[in-house]
C-alpha cells in the first residue's frame, strides 16, 4: 500500500527513531524509579533547543 519514494528522509527518520528509542530506554527506568538522571550524557539536537 504505502511505498516511499524518498529514501533519504526515510533513513533520517529511522536514525532519529532509533536515537529516541535509545534515549527513552535509558531515561524511563531511572525516572520511574526516582533515580538521578542529571549525570547521563544525552545529546540534544540543536533544532530541539529553542
Amino acid at each position: 500500500m504505502y511505498e516511499s519514494t524518498d529514501n533519504g528522509n526515510d533513513t533520517k527518520c529511522s536514525q532519529k527513531n532509533s536515537s529516541l528509542r535509545s534515549t527513552r530506554d535509558t531515561l524511563l527506568p531511572k525516572l520511574i524509579s526516582g533515580g538521578d538522571v542529571s549525570d547521563l550524557d544525552i545529546a540534544i539536537p540543536e533544532e530541539a533547543v529553542a
